[in-house]
């Protein structure tokens, strides 16, 4: 696995303080994920704020984003919690000036999608983050020399660009302590690797589910089944040919179908290509589909009226 270390330096000159901030994204492991973190080199100050802005290329997305800290900075745990963007919309402050819940379903780093440079909604090739700090006393303070800001998921198959950058067209640019804003930046970018594999983290299958890590360990786990990567398999589509027929149903020329793979399943061995839900059984939620996941039998009698793959990215 190649290691993806994309950089961006900041170098702010003030007189007489100065501060460089490098900005970096990294790879977490074999995963779709980029861990985007900071490094301060300031001997009279840290950073209070952060908006940036993250670009990915190579017809990729970013697909979800989670910070690596909600809420007040603490010496128990320190970061950068407080996201202007959101933080009206979905944060309730109580009488006595206490937060009811940091974790309030919404808040998150993104900008809200209403200001007016229009920052998009994931899914989205770029984000605009802001992310602020907020403590009581010294001791409560963040990391005022290295830290996580927040892990994005990118949905690439392949090689992409992971672009940091500071926004300050609408937000102002990266805000020090006790330091002027930086007047003088240097931006240093560098290529993201990510395995070139059919099924993983952040990919959304043919029937809308995002593939989450236990859908991978899943799919390593069955020996990595070509199968799963079909745009349409989760609809029933076991061999590929973007057709939900008799041949995905009862199988033919060898070719397994899911009704063989269900009673194979009871007599035999378990057949990775009809589990078209990735949860490791062949059941009656592969042949007749369970929680809007199509099974077989269901987006076979769709087929007839709706074209059963059609519409489904990498299908006629």
């Amino acid at each position: 696995m190649k290691i993806i270390i994309f950089t961006m330096s900041v170098l702010m000159l003030a007189v007489p303080a100065w501060a460089t901030v490098t900005i970096t994204a990294t790879q977490v492991g074999d995963t779709n994920e980029v861990a985007i973190t900071y490094d301060v080199n300031a001997p009279d100050g840290r950073v209070r704020g952060f908006p940036l802005k993250i670009t990915v290329d190579n017809e990729a997305n970013i697909v979800a984003i989670s910070p690596a800290k909600k809420g007040e900075s603490t010496a128990a745990e320190p970061g950068y919690g407080i996201f202007p963007g959101s933080f009206a919309l979905y944060i309730t402050v109580l009488p006595d000036g206490t937060v009811e819940d940091w974790n309030a379903a919404g808040y998150s780093p993104l900008a809200d999608p209403c200001d007016p440079d229009n920052p998009p909604e994931l899914p989205s090739p770029y984000i605009i983050v802001e992310l602020g700090s907020l403590y009581d006393d010294e001791p409560n303070a963040p990391n005022d020399v290295e830290g996580t800001l927040f892990t994005i998921t990118v949905d690439v198959d392949g090689d992409c660009n992971v672009c940091p950058e500071e926004e300050n067209v609408y937000r102002g640019g990266i805000v020090m302590e006790d330091l002027e804003n930086p007047d003088a930046l240097d931006f240093v970018c560098g290529e993201v690797v990510i395995l070139e594999e059919c099924f993983y983290v952040g990919m959304v299958d043919g029937c809308g589910h995002t593939i989450d890590q236990d859908d991978v360990n899943e799919w390593v786990a069955q020996g990595e089944p070509e199968s799963w990567c079909y745009p349409c398999h989760c609809r029933g589509d076991i061999n590929g040919d973007c057709f939900i027929d008799a041949f995905d149903l009862q199988g033919t020329d060898g070719q397994g179908g899911v009704l063989d793979g269900w009673v194979d399943a009871w007599l035999t061995a378990y057949d990775a290509d009809c589990d078209t839900n990735y949860d490791g059984s062949i059941d009656a939620a592969d042949l007749q589909g369970v929680d809007g996941q199509g099974g077989v039998l269901d987006c076979w009698v769709d087929g007839w009226f709706s074209g059963g793959c059609a519409g489904i990215p990498g299908c006629p």
